[in-house]
Protein backbone atom coordinates (compact mmCIF):
# COMPACT_ATOMS: atom_id res chain seq x y z
CA UNK A 1 0.00 0.00 0.00
CA UNK A 2 1.97 3.03 -1.23
CA UNK A 3 -0.17 5.62 0.47
CA UNK A 4 0.40 9.43 0.03
CA UNK A 5 0.22 11.37 3.36
CA UNK A 6 1.01 15.32 3.90
CA UNK A 7 1.15 16.26 7.19
CA UNK A 8 -0.11 19.85 8.15
CA UNK A 9 2.13 21.69 10.67
CA UNK A 10 0.90 24.77 12.05
CA UNK A 11 3.28 27.46 11.18
CA UNK A 12 1.15 30.42 10.01
CA UNK A 13 -2.93 31.01 10.74
CA UNK A 14 -5.17 28.53 9.66
CA UNK A 15 -9.01 28.81 10.27
CA UNK A 16 -11.96 25.99 11.11
CA UNK A 17 -15.20 25.33 10.23
CA UNK A 18 -16.56 26.49 13.26
CA UNK A 19 -18.85 23.75 13.52
CA UNK A 20 -16.98 22.11 17.02
CA UNK A 21 -17.96 23.84 20.09
CA UNK A 22 -15.57 26.70 20.80
CA UNK A 23 -12.98 26.36 23.28
CA UNK A 24 -11.83 24.24 25.87
CA UNK A 25 -13.62 22.68 28.88
CA UNK A 26 -12.99 21.69 31.99
CA UNK A 27 -14.33 18.11 32.65
CA UNK A 28 -16.86 19.70 35.25
CA UNK A 29 -18.19 21.51 32.76
CA UNK A 30 -21.95 21.23 31.65
CA UNK A 31 -21.56 20.84 28.10
CA UNK A 32 -19.24 17.19 28.71
CA UNK A 33 -21.29 14.29 29.39
CA UNK A 34 -21.13 11.87 32.13
CA UNK A 35 -19.08 9.40 30.22
CA UNK A 36 -16.47 11.66 29.26
CA UNK A 37 -15.80 13.20 32.24
CA UNK A 38 -14.86 9.86 33.70
CA UNK A 39 -12.09 9.53 31.49
CA UNK A 40 -10.09 12.59 32.78
CA UNK A 41 -8.40 9.86 35.22
CA UNK A 42 -7.38 7.85 32.77
CA UNK A 43 -5.21 10.66 30.69
CA UNK A 44 -1.92 11.93 31.71
CA UNK A 45 0.28 14.68 31.12
CA UNK A 46 3.54 13.72 29.91
CA UNK A 47 6.58 15.93 30.23
CA UNK A 48 9.83 14.74 28.36
CA UNK A 49 13.03 15.08 29.41
CA UNK A 50 16.42 15.95 27.50
CA UNK A 51 19.31 13.27 27.68
CA UNK A 52 21.52 16.61 27.35
CA UNK A 53 19.56 19.59 29.27
CA UNK A 54 20.70 22.52 27.27
CA UNK A 55 22.77 25.06 29.68
CA UNK A 56 21.17 28.67 30.07
CA UNK A 57 23.91 31.14 30.95
CA UNK A 58 22.91 33.73 34.12
CA UNK A 59 22.43 36.83 32.37
CA UNK A 60 19.63 35.08 30.25
CA UNK A 61 17.72 33.65 33.25
CA UNK A 62 15.16 35.97 32.88
CA UNK A 63 14.75 36.23 29.16
CA UNK A 64 14.29 32.66 29.28
CA UNK A 65 11.35 32.59 32.05
CA UNK A 66 9.81 35.08 29.75
CA UNK A 67 10.02 32.92 26.59
CA UNK A 68 8.35 29.71 27.96
CA UNK A 69 5.82 32.11 30.18
CA UNK A 70 4.28 32.10 26.56
CA UNK A 71 2.97 28.64 26.86
CA UNK A 72 1.69 28.54 30.21
CA UNK A 73 0.56 25.81 32.40
CA UNK A 74 2.73 22.84 33.72
CA UNK A 75 5.97 22.73 31.76
CA UNK A 76 6.20 26.74 31.83
CA UNK A 77 6.09 26.47 35.94
CA UNK A 78 8.95 23.24 36.21
CA UNK A 79 11.03 25.49 34.06
CA UNK A 80 10.67 28.42 36.14
CA UNK A 81 11.33 26.41 39.16
CA UNK A 82 14.49 24.88 37.84
CA UNK A 83 15.90 29.09 37.35
CA UNK A 84 14.19 30.24 40.12
CA UNK A 85 16.22 26.91 42.03
CA UNK A 86 19.81 27.87 39.93
CA UNK A 87 19.23 31.37 40.97
CA UNK A 88 18.90 30.84 44.74
CA UNK A 89 21.95 28.82 44.60
CA UNK A 90 23.80 31.75 42.11
CA UNK A 91 24.92 29.48 39.74
CA UNK A 92 26.54 30.70 36.72
CA UNK A 93 24.40 28.75 34.31
CA UNK A 94 21.49 26.26 34.31
CA UNK A 95 20.61 23.13 32.96
CA UNK A 96 16.82 22.97 31.88
CA UNK A 97 15.76 19.08 31.28
CA UNK A 98 12.18 19.85 30.70
CA UNK A 99 11.68 19.99 27.01
CA UNK A 100 7.39 19.37 25.83
CA UNK A 101 4.46 18.75 27.11
CA UNK A 102 2.27 16.23 25.61
CA UNK A 103 -0.67 13.66 26.72
CA UNK A 104 -0.50 10.29 27.39
CA UNK A 105 -3.34 7.81 28.42
CA UNK A 106 -3.98 3.98 29.55
CA UNK A 107 -6.18 1.24 27.73
CA UNK A 108 -8.03 -1.74 29.58
CA UNK A 109 -6.43 -4.45 29.94
CA UNK A 110 -2.89 -2.58 29.57
CA UNK A 111 -2.56 -0.94 33.00
CA UNK A 112 1.43 -0.42 32.43
CA UNK A 113 0.76 0.85 28.82
CA UNK A 114 1.28 4.17 28.10
CA UNK A 115 0.19 5.50 24.44
CA UNK A 116 0.75 8.72 23.38
CA UNK A 117 2.32 10.34 19.56
CA UNK A 118 5.37 9.55 18.07
CA UNK A 119 6.35 12.97 17.17
CA UNK A 120 6.72 13.78 20.85
CA UNK A 121 10.22 12.09 20.76
CA UNK A 122 10.99 13.22 16.86
CA UNK A 123 14.37 14.28 17.57
CA UNK A 124 15.23 11.80 20.50
CA UNK A 125 14.28 8.91 18.08
CA UNK A 126 15.08 10.28 14.89
CA UNK A 127 18.18 7.96 14.06
CA UNK A 128 15.64 5.17 14.61
CA UNK A 129 12.89 6.16 12.13
CA UNK A 130 15.37 6.55 9.06
CA UNK A 131 13.58 4.09 6.39
CA UNK A 132 15.25 1.07 6.71
CA UNK A 133 16.61 0.53 3.17
CA UNK A 134 19.27 -2.75 3.03
CA UNK A 135 17.85 -5.45 2.11
CA UNK A 136 19.89 -7.52 3.95
CA UNK A 137 18.74 -5.94 7.29
CA UNK A 138 16.24 -7.93 9.19
CA UNK A 139 13.18 -5.38 9.49
CA UNK A 140 12.00 -7.16 12.89
CA UNK A 141 15.44 -7.89 14.16
CA UNK A 142 16.08 -4.04 13.43
CA UNK A 143 12.47 -3.36 15.37
CA UNK A 144 13.04 -5.51 18.03
CA UNK A 145 16.37 -3.67 19.03
CA UNK A 146 14.59 -0.40 18.66
CA UNK A 147 12.14 -1.25 21.47
CA UNK A 148 14.71 -1.82 23.90
CA UNK A 149 15.29 1.87 24.12
CA UNK A 150 14.58 3.66 27.29
CA UNK A 151 12.35 6.59 27.55
CA UNK A 152 12.98 9.82 29.67
CA UNK A 153 9.79 11.54 31.03
CA UNK A 154 7.45 12.56 34.10
CA UNK A 155 4.39 12.02 34.30
CA UNK A 156 1.27 14.04 36.07
CA UNK A 157 -2.50 13.36 37.02
CA UNK A 158 -4.79 15.93 35.57
CA UNK A 159 -4.22 17.54 39.30
CA UNK A 160 -0.36 17.95 38.34
CA UNK A 161 0.23 15.32 40.63
CA UNK A 162 3.38 13.84 40.32
CA UNK A 163 3.03 10.13 39.49
CA UNK A 164 6.34 8.90 37.33
CA UNK A 165 9.53 9.64 37.58
CA UNK A 166 12.37 7.74 35.54
CA UNK A 167 15.02 9.55 36.88
CA UNK A 168 14.19 7.30 40.16
CA UNK A 169 15.31 3.88 39.47
CA UNK A 170 12.11 2.24 40.43
CA UNK A 171 10.06 4.31 37.63
CA UNK A 172 12.46 2.83 34.35
CA UNK A 173 10.47 2.39 31.34
CA UNK A 174 10.82 1.57 27.75
CA UNK A 175 9.06 1.07 24.11
CA UNK A 176 6.92 -1.45 23.50
CA UNK A 177 5.11 -0.32 20.42
CA UNK A 178 6.34 2.22 17.14
CA UNK A 179 4.19 2.73 14.82
CA UNK A 180 6.07 5.55 12.45
CA UNK A 181 8.35 3.46 11.22
CA UNK A 182 9.02 2.12 7.21
CA UNK A 183 10.62 -1.03 6.69
CA UNK A 184 11.28 -1.09 3.06
CA UNK A 185 12.22 -5.10 1.44
CA UNK A 186 10.46 -6.69 -1.33
CA UNK A 187 7.81 -7.98 0.61
CA UNK A 188 6.65 -5.40 3.71
CA UNK A 189 5.57 -2.14 3.69
CA UNK A 190 4.26 -0.58 6.35
CA UNK A 191 2.36 2.65 6.58
CA UNK A 192 3.83 5.32 8.43
CA UNK A 193 1.53 6.00 12.00
CA UNK A 194 1.91 8.85 14.51
CA UNK A 195 1.84 6.57 17.51
CA UNK A 196 4.07 5.77 20.20
CA UNK A 197 3.45 3.60 23.58
CA UNK A 198 5.80 2.92 26.25
CA UNK A 199 6.00 -0.07 28.70
CA UNK A 200 5.62 1.08 32.44
CA UNK A 201 7.41 -0.86 35.34
CA UNK A 202 4.39 -0.54 37.37
CA UNK A 203 0.79 0.65 37.08
CA UNK A 204 0.06 4.14 38.02
CA UNK A 205 -3.92 4.53 37.75
CA UNK A 206 -6.76 1.86 38.21
CA UNK A 207 -8.77 3.82 35.76
CA UNK A 208 -8.64 2.79 31.93
CA UNK A 209 -9.78 3.73 29.01
CA UNK A 210 -12.86 0.79 27.31
CA UNK A 211 -12.27 0.84 23.62
CA UNK A 212 -15.42 1.63 21.06
CA UNK A 213 -16.70 -1.16 19.11
CA UNK A 214 -17.66 0.80 16.11
CA UNK A 215 -15.84 3.96 14.46
CA UNK A 216 -18.51 7.16 14.71
CA UNK A 217 -19.98 8.04 11.88
CA UNK A 218 -19.79 11.52 9.79
CA UNK A 219 -21.10 14.21 11.98
CA UNK A 220 -21.10 12.70 15.48
CA UNK A 221 -19.64 14.47 18.35
CA UNK A 222 -16.38 13.60 19.55
CA UNK A 223 -14.33 14.50 22.63
CA UNK A 224 -10.68 14.95 22.77
CA UNK A 225 -8.91 15.01 26.44
CA UNK A 226 -5.52 16.73 26.98
CA UNK A 227 -3.42 19.72 28.10
CA UNK A 228 -3.51 22.27 25.29
CA UNK A 229 -0.92 25.00 25.64
CA UNK A 230 -0.98 28.73 25.57
CA UNK A 231 0.92 29.53 22.25
CA UNK A 232 0.61 32.41 20.51
CA UNK A 233 -1.23 31.51 17.82
CA UNK A 234 -4.35 30.23 20.05
CA UNK A 235 -4.42 33.20 22.26
CA UNK A 236 -4.65 35.07 19.02
CA UNK A 237 -7.43 32.87 17.42
CA UNK A 238 -9.24 31.41 20.64
CA UNK A 239 -11.75 32.24 22.92
CA UNK A 240 -10.76 29.04 25.65
CA UNK A 241 -12.06 28.39 28.77
CA UNK A 242 -8.74 28.05 31.43
CA UNK A 243 -6.66 27.30 28.05
CA UNK A 244 -3.19 26.09 29.11
CA UNK A 245 -3.50 26.24 32.82
CA UNK A 246 -4.94 22.38 33.64
CA UNK A 247 -6.73 19.53 32.10
CA UNK A 248 -9.25 20.11 29.17
CA UNK A 249 -11.66 18.58 26.98
CA UNK A 250 -12.10 20.46 23.24
CA UNK A 251 -15.39 18.92 21.02
CA UNK A 252 -16.11 18.82 17.49
CA UNK A 253 -17.88 16.41 14.90
CA UNK A 254 -16.53 13.44 12.56
CA UNK A 255 -15.72 14.91 9.16
CA UNK A 256 -15.68 13.22 6.41
CA UNK A 257 -12.31 12.71 4.77
CA UNK A 258 -11.62 13.93 1.50
CA UNK A 259 -8.32 14.52 -0.49
CA UNK A 260 -6.45 17.69 0.85
CA UNK A 261 -8.18 17.10 4.64
CA UNK A 262 -6.94 15.80 7.52
CA UNK A 263 -3.13 15.32 6.59
CA UNK A 264 -4.02 13.92 3.12
CA UNK A 265 -2.69 14.93 -0.33
CA UNK A 266 -4.53 16.63 -2.55
CA UNK A 267 -4.01 14.32 -5.31
CA UNK A 268 -4.91 11.54 -2.97
CA UNK A 269 -6.87 8.72 -5.28
CA UNK A 270 -10.18 6.95 -4.43
CA UNK A 271 -8.06 3.54 -3.40
CA UNK A 272 -5.85 5.38 -1.03
CA UNK A 273 -8.65 7.64 0.55
CA UNK A 274 -10.41 4.36 0.73
CA UNK A 275 -7.30 2.84 2.55
CA UNK A 276 -6.76 6.32 4.94
CA UNK A 277 -10.70 5.89 6.59
CA UNK A 278 -9.72 2.53 8.01
CA UNK A 279 -6.45 4.36 9.54
CA UNK A 280 -7.73 8.21 10.04
CA UNK A 281 -10.76 9.75 11.96
CA UNK A 282 -10.84 13.83 10.82
CA UNK A 283 -12.81 16.21 12.93
CA UNK A 284 -13.65 19.70 13.43
CA UNK A 285 -12.43 19.89 17.08
CA UNK A 286 -9.92 22.04 19.06
CA UNK A 287 -6.75 20.46 18.59
CA UNK A 288 -3.36 22.65 19.60
CA UNK A 289 0.03 21.28 20.79
CA UNK A 290 -0.24 19.99 24.55
CA UNK A 291 -3.05 17.79 23.46
CA UNK A 292 -0.44 15.72 21.05
CA UNK A 293 -1.20 11.99 22.41
CA UNK A 294 -4.88 12.57 24.16
CA UNK A 295 -7.88 10.35 23.27
CA UNK A 296 -10.08 11.08 20.75
CA UNK A 297 -13.67 9.21 22.75
CA UNK A 298 -17.21 9.35 22.12
CA UNK A 299 -20.27 10.63 24.06
CA UNK A 300 -19.58 7.77 26.45
CA UNK A 301 -16.42 8.08 27.09
CA UNK A 302 -15.17 5.32 24.53
CA UNK A 303 -11.73 5.50 22.92
CA UNK A 304 -12.02 5.48 18.92
CA UNK A 305 -8.68 7.10 18.19
CA UNK A 306 -5.02 9.05 18.95
CA UNK A 307 -4.70 12.61 18.50
CA UNK A 308 -2.00 13.16 16.27
CA UNK A 309 -1.84 16.85 14.62
CA UNK A 310 -3.72 19.73 14.04
CA UNK A 311 -4.47 20.85 10.62
CA UNK A 312 -6.61 23.34 8.76
CA UNK A 313 -10.12 22.35 7.99
CA UNK A 314 -11.49 25.37 6.21
CA UNK A 315 -8.92 27.59 5.47
CA UNK A 316 -11.06 30.63 3.68
CA UNK A 317 -12.96 31.00 6.43
CA UNK A 318 -11.93 35.37 7.24
CA UNK A 319 -9.46 36.13 10.14
CA UNK A 320 -12.26 38.41 11.77
CA UNK A 321 -14.38 35.24 12.32
CA UNK A 322 -15.35 35.15 16.36
CA UNK A 323 -14.34 31.66 16.34
CA UNK A 324 -12.09 29.60 14.02
CA UNK A 325 -10.84 25.44 15.45
CA UNK A 326 -8.04 24.41 13.50
CA UNK A 327 -9.51 20.83 13.80
CA UNK A 328 -6.98 17.61 13.70
CA UNK A 329 -6.80 14.00 13.15
CA UNK A 330 -5.77 10.86 14.84
CA UNK A 331 -5.30 7.24 14.27
CA UNK A 332 -8.34 4.49 14.96
CA UNK A 333 -7.22 2.21 17.28
CA UNK A 334 -8.16 -0.30 15.64
CA UNK A 335 -5.30 0.15 12.72
CA UNK A 336 -2.51 1.04 15.05
CA UNK A 337 -3.95 -2.97 16.81
CA UNK A 338 -3.53 -4.26 13.63
CA UNK A 339 -0.31 -2.68 12.56
CA UNK A 340 1.21 -4.00 15.92
CA UNK A 341 0.00 -7.22 15.80
CA UNK A 342 2.11 -7.52 12.11
CA UNK A 343 4.93 -5.96 13.55
CA UNK A 344 4.85 -8.95 16.36
CA UNK A 345 4.45 -11.91 14.78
Amino acid sequence: MNIRILVTVVAGTYWGVGAGAPGFFSPSDREIPDGVRKVATSIVQIVTLSDDPPEIPQENYQKFKGLIEESGGLLSRLCHKAIDECASKKATSCKIPFKMSATGFFIKDQPKTLWTAKHIYEDWLEEAFTRIAKLDISPRKKYAELLKKKVPFLLFDHNEKLLYDTRRKEDSASLSFVGEIRFINPNVVYPLSDVLSIELARSITSSMLTVAREVPKDGTRVYLGGFPTKTKLRKAMYKAKDAGETFNFSMGNVLELKPGLCGLHPQTTEGELAAMKTVLLCGDFDGVPGQSGGPIVNASGEYIALFTNHTSTAPNLRPEDDYSPLGGFGYLHQFVENLRRDLEN
